[in-house]
Formats: structure tokens, C-alpha cells, sequence
């Protein structure tokens, strides 16, 4: 299925695009996931003030765990649900938003969200 964008008659420009659906959900997606990090950054975040509440730095994995995830990664891809940077990324949202309470929803084989 081919999502078309809208383009009005007195639109200078006259450009049509088309995507597919996965294309489409994957760049709305991520432009709401954007949008909603940001939306929930504390306003100190950004800031130098030495404020002590903000987010503290995420500590390193150890080096078992470190050690595990490099030999998956050097086996293939058939044993991750999301991929790694994927992962990453969601754990870095969590930690952005000090989140107590996550549901990760996904498919295993597919799209992955918080």
C-alpha cells in the first residue's frame, strides 16, 4: 500500500512523493518520539548550573554483560529482538524521562516502541 502526500492545486512547488507504509510509519514515528522526549526533558537538562537533580550519567555495563552483547553481535542479527542501536536508543529515552514505570511494546520481528 502506497501512502500519498497531499499537495494542493496552488501549491508553487508541485511535489508528490510516495511511500510505503513502513516508510511512512517510520518517519512519523519517529518525528513523535522526538517530539516527545523533548516534550519531557526537564528544562535543566540542557543547562551547566551543576543542578543536583539533574539526570545522572548512566553507568557503564559490566563486562560480562558488555562481553555477551559483542559475541551476539558477532554471531548475527538472528538472535536480537531490536536491534542493538535500537535498544539503545529506547533505554536512552527511559533514562532521559526518569521513567519509573516502561511497557515496551513491539513484535519481536518488527517495530518496537515505548
Amino acid at each position: 500500500m502506497m501512502i500519498k502526500n497531499f499537495v494542493r492545486r496552488g501549491n508553487p512547488m508541485k511535489i508528490r512523493q510516495s511511500y510505503s507504509r513502513r516508510e511512512f510509519f517510520k518517519t512519523t514515528g519517529g518525528a513523535l518520539i522526538l517530539l516527545t522526549v523533548v516534550a519531557h526533558l526537564p528544562s535543566d537538562v540542557a543547562s551547566a548550573s551543576g543542578n543536583t537533580n539533574a539526570p545522572q550519567r548512566v553507568k557503564p555495563s559490566s563486562p560480562n554483560i558488555q562481553r555477551l552483547l559483542d559475541e551476539m553481535e558477532a554471531r548475527g542479527h538472528r538472535f536480537w529482538s531490536v536491534p542493538r542501536k535500537d535498544g539503545e536508543f529506547l533505554h536512552f529515552m527511559v533514562k532521559a524521562t526518569r521513567s519509573r514505570n516502561v511497557l515496551e511494546v513491539g513484535t519481536s520481528q518488527g517495530f518496537s516502541a515505548i
